[in-house]
């Protein structure tokens, strides 16, 4: 769904893809490998291909934001962005793992699952960082989880739109407070 010019959410469940259009392409979180088909089928309905996608940006590392890097990057070719706090958890899931799983371990499946994440990291973001789509600017604001001192939150300059890891009607009220 178009939520601001430039600017789809492709939200299949509660685990949401953003895809920023402008003269590249990029997605905002890769989303669970689940719903690989309905994020392929939204862009193929806009009239791109997944071929068409020019960066893959994680907003941090977690499943639902990173379940999808792997297998959209060997179809895209696209540069893999992340915050360089949470890169290491990317190209080695295992620290991911450790650090989070200090006092339980986690389930067998999940460690597969993040194992699964493995992949190398083509840009090490920081705060203040832009990323020019061509028409879209895009500027990493550094902020923290509450939980893990992790970035979360990109923003786009010309579109002053938030990426946080929030529930939609909220983005819609960030979005409509911004846009006036």
């Amino acid at each position: 769904m178009k939520v601001a010019d430039n600017v789809h959410l492709i939200a299949p469940s509660w685990s949401y893809v953003y895809l920023i259009v402008g003269e590249k392409l990029a997605f905002i979180d890769t989303g669970l490998p689940q719903y690989f088909e309905d994020v392929r089928k939204y862009v193929e309905d806009l009239g791109h291909r997944l071929q068409d996608i020019s960066f893959i940006i994680n907003t941090h590392v977690h499943e639902d934001h990173v379940g999808c890097n792997k297998a959209l990057k060997d179809i895209c070719k696209a540069k893999l962005a992340i915050h360089e706090l949470d890169a290491k958890y990317i190209e080695n899931p295992v620290d991911f793992l450790k650090d989070t799983f200090r006092h339980m371990p986690p389930s067998e499946d999940y460690v597969r699952e993040a194992k699964s994440w493995k992949d190398n990291v083509d840009i090490f973001l920081k705060d203040g960082d832009i990323i020019e789509l061509g028409g879209v600017t895009l500027e990493v604001v550094h902020t923290y989880l509450v939980i893990r001192k992790v970035p979360f939150a990109y923003m786009m300059k010309k579109e002053r739109f938030f990426f946080l890891e929030m529930l939609y009607k909220v983005l819609q009220l960030m979005w409509r407070s911004l846009a006036q």
